[in-house]
């Protein structure tokens, strides 16, 4: 559909035909759809594993029109009653862990280390991004303990999700 040539230089009052605003609102839509910002919160606040396996602390289907690329920000605050327990915490995107810089994939973990500082909330971050294909996706912030047997916790945990465009 083509617009009105006269359309970027309409003064105050000049009618604009319902063709041309119908267009400039259906691209203005689709424009803050695809390239935009999510927030995704946890449902709990405090979020606690003892496994050594991924537990979702966030899990949500997010569905693109278009496929995409994403940035993605995971963020809470760790903490373990149990000195030399590790907290993992990873982004998982459709099944796939983004793994840490010296791993092969798409990077999107944080690593954090009780070795003194037990009963502390010491603030973590993971930052990743990949690919995603049209419609729904799975996207998730995942934590695991390591080391010893132990609790850890992350608690206040957002997940942001920044569209890139396309991929």
């Amino acid at each position: 559909m083509s617009l009105d040539r006269n359309l970027t230089n309409k003064k105050t009052g000049d009618p604009i035909k319902s063709s041309d605003w119908n267009a400039l609102a259906s691209e203005t839509v689709r424009l803050s759809q695809s390239i935009g910002f999510r927030m995704l919160q946890a449902t709990l606040w405090e979020n606690l594993t003892t496994a050594n396996g991924w537990t979702p602390v966030i899990n949500q289907e997010v569905p693109f029109d278009t496929p995409t690329s994403l940035l993605l920000i995971g963020h809470g605050h760790g903490s373990s009653e149990t000195a030399g327990v590790h907290l993992r915490v990873a982004i998982r995107v459709n099944g796939t862990v983004l793994g840490p810089p010296d791993s092969n994939g798409p990077v999107g973990a944080a690593f954090l280390s009780f070795s003194n500082s037990v009963n502390n909330w010491v603030p973590i971050t993971a930052i990743g991004g990949c690919p995603v294909p049209q419609g729904p996706s799975r996207v998730e912030l995942v934590i695991r303990r390591e080391g010893p047997v132990g609790t850890v916790r992350l608690n206040n945990p957002t997940l942001w999700l920044i569209q890139l465009g396309a991929s």
